[in-house]
C-alpha cells in the first residue's frame, strides 16, 4: 500500500492489458485528478474509494470513470483509492494516475 503524499503524481495502473483493480493508495482528502493514457479497446477506468485499506471498494458515480484517454477531477475524503478497469479487449493498454490538487 502506498500513501500518495502531497502533490507526488502516483501511477495506479501501468500499461495494464486486462480487467483488473489496482493496489490501494492512500489518499489524504481533498481534489485530486485521474489521469488516463493509452488504449481503452473498449475498457473502462473507474476510480474507488474505501475506507480502511481493507476495506470494500466503493465504485464512484460515473463522472469519476472514462472510457478513452483523458483526465478527471474529483474529491474524496481521507481513506484508500484504487482503479479498476472492465471490459479490457486485446488492444486495450492503459496507464492511470493520480494527483492531488494543491490546496
Amino acid at each position: 500500500m502506498t500513501m500518495i503524499d502531497g502533490n507526488a503524481l502516483m501511477t495506479l495502473l501501468t500499461d495494464k492489458t486486462a480487467n483488473g483493480t489496482s493496489d490501494a493508495f492512500n489518499w489524504a482528502g481533498g481534489d485530486g485528478t485521474l489521469f488516463v493514457s493509452g488504449t481503452p479497446g473498449g475498457a473502462t477506468v473507474a476510480l474507488q474509494w474505501q475506507e480502511g485499506k481493507t476495506g470494500t471498494p466503493h465504485p464512484l458515480d460515473d463522472s469519476v470513470a472514462l472510457a478513452a484517454a483523458g483526465a478527471v477531477n474529483f474529491t474524496l475524503p481521507p481513506g484508500w483509492i484504487t482503479a479498476a478497469i472492465t471490459g479490457a479487449s486485446g488492444t486495450t493498454s492503459l496507464t492511470v494516475e493520480a494527483k492531488r490538487i494543491p490546496s
